[in-house]
């Protein structure tokens, strides 16, 4: 009806956006999109607004974390973590989802969450993303046989939610949505003020490529000195002719993407 295509990023304002544009825009949900997102790139386009959200990778690590650990405890007998991932949950093995939100609901919760999240980052390297939530942002639309995103119309924070669905109502002359966050999960049960400078330093390594290729700031704790910390978070323009003639954006770090 309005030629508006929202795509969906996990833990990046998704179940908000998903209510806006069903209650808001009329809109339908779908699949995978992928074979829509390569024709419109191509000329003689659809006529269709491509968008999505994004998020701060270390807010959204945070949140992933959680969500991850809520599922676990929902799905624990169906849903595995692989067991070189498992030291953070051994505090939780003879609690049960009344157990946890007994726990997490209190101050004592919030603390041992975030420990366990120390030991978690401490032990992930990303080779096995277990839960779809881990999964990073840009790597969710990666043109496979280019090396390149796909194209999109409007790269979006998280932040401004509001006003962007706002300004997108007025561009397709569609009446202003109520933008009603769906829930507030994520970093609300964690202490982060707490999380080490050693955790937050790894998550910028595995989440890298969301901070070069979305142009987020690198919290300081992240960033070159200039004193040859091969441990830093680095971006670099790089060329690959047998992908693309224009030149790519790499992320240095320990952790592929």
């Amino acid at each position: 009806k309005y030629k508006l295509a929202y795509v969906m990023v996990a833990k990046s304002g998704s179940s908000t956006s998903r209510v806006v544009m069903k209650n808001g825009f009329d809109g339908k949900e779908k699949g995978k999109c992928t074979k829509e997102l390569e024709s419109h790139a191509k000329p003689g386009k659809d006529n269709m607004f491509y968008f999505s959200f994004f998020r701060d990778p270390t807010s959204r690590f945070f949140s992933c974390y959680q969500e991850m650990f809520v599922k676990w405890f929902k799905l624990r007998r169906r849903r595995q973590v692989p067991e070189k991932y498992q030291r953070f949950l051994e505090p939780y093995h003879d609690m049960y989802m009344r157990d946890y939100k007994e726990l997490f609901f209190s101050g004592e919760g919030a603390a041992l969450l975030t420990r366990t999240l120390e030991q978690f980052v401490d032990d992930y390297d990303a080779e096995d993303p277990f839960d779809h939530h881990l999964r990073l942002q840009i790597p969710r639309f990666l043109d496979l046989t280019t090396g390149r995103t796909y194209t999109m119309d409007a790269v979006l924070d998280t932040h401004n939610m509001d006003e962007q669905f706002q300004e997108i109502a007025d561009m397709v002359n569609a009446s202003r949505p109520e933008v009603l966050h769906a829930y507030e999960r994520g970093e609300t049960r964690l202490n982060t003020s707490g999380v080490s400078v050693k955790a937050r330093h790894k998550i910028c390594q595995l989440s890298a490529i969301d901070f070069c290729c979305l142009n987020y700031p690198l919290p300081p704790e992240c960033r070159d000195t200039g004193d040859l910390n091969a441990d830093a978070v680095q971006c670099r323009w790089i060329s690959k002719p047998e992908l693309t003639n224009d030149l790519l954006i790499e992320a240095v770090s320990p952790f592929p993407p």
